[in-house]
C-alpha cells in the first residue's frame, strides 16, 4: 500500500532487510552446510552409489543460491557504510578549514595576551617609578593557564 492507501505491486519486505551480524550469521552455517553436504556427496559418489548425491542436488543448489545472496547483501552493506571520495574530500576540506580557523584565532588570543602583559609591566615600571607600591592589581593569568588542556602546576 502506498501512503495514499493505492494497492502498488512490491518486491520487498521488511524481513528482507538484514543487518550485517544477521548476514554474517546466515554465510556462516551455509558454508559448513554446503561444505558438508559435498564431503558426503564426493564419499558417496567414491563408493560408487550415485542416487544419495542427486538427492542432495537441489539442497545444495538452494544453499549455494541463499549463500550468493547473502554474499552480495554483505557486499551491498560493505558499500553503502564507506563513504564516497567526494564526502572524504569534503570533510577533509571543513576540517581544514577548521584548524585554520582555530589556528588565526589562537594566533589573535595570543596577541592580544602578550599586549595585556606588556601593558601590565609598563604600568608596573611606572608606578614603581612614581612611588606607588602594590596599586597595580593582580598580574594577568599566564597564556598556559588559559587553556584547558594545559596541565594544572
Amino acid at each position: 500500500m502506498a501512503v495514499d492507501d493505492s494497492p502498488m505491486e512490491a518486491n520487498a519486505s521488511r524481513d528482507a532487510n538484514q543487518r550485517l551480524q544477521p548476514l554474517e550469521g546466515t554465510i556462516s552455517p551455509c558454508e559448513k552446510e554446503i561444505h558438508a553436504l559435498s564431503v558426503e556427496a564426493n564419499g558417496s559418489a567414491a563408493q560408487g552409489d550415485g542416487e544419495d548425491a542427486c538427492d542432495n542436488l537441489p539442497r545444495l543448489s538452494r544453499l549455494c543460491d541463499r549463500l550468493t545472496r547473502a554474499h552480495l547483501a554483505r557486499d551491498t552493506l560493505h558499500e553503502r557504510a564507506m563513504p564516497s571520495p567526494t564526502e572524504i574530500r569534503i570533510k577533509v576540506e571543513a576540517a581544514e578549514r577548521t584548524v585554520a580557523r582555530a589556528e588565526k584565532r589562537l594566533a589573535a588570543e595570543t596577541e592580544a595576551h602578550q599586549e595585556k602583559l606588556k601593558k601590565y609591566e609598563l604600568r608596573v615600571r611606572e608606578n614603581r617609578a612614581a612611588g606607588h607600591r602594590g596599586v597595580n592589581g593582580r598580574p594577568p593569568v599566564p597564556m598556559a593557564r588559559l587553556s584547558p588542556y594545559a596541565p594544572l602546576q
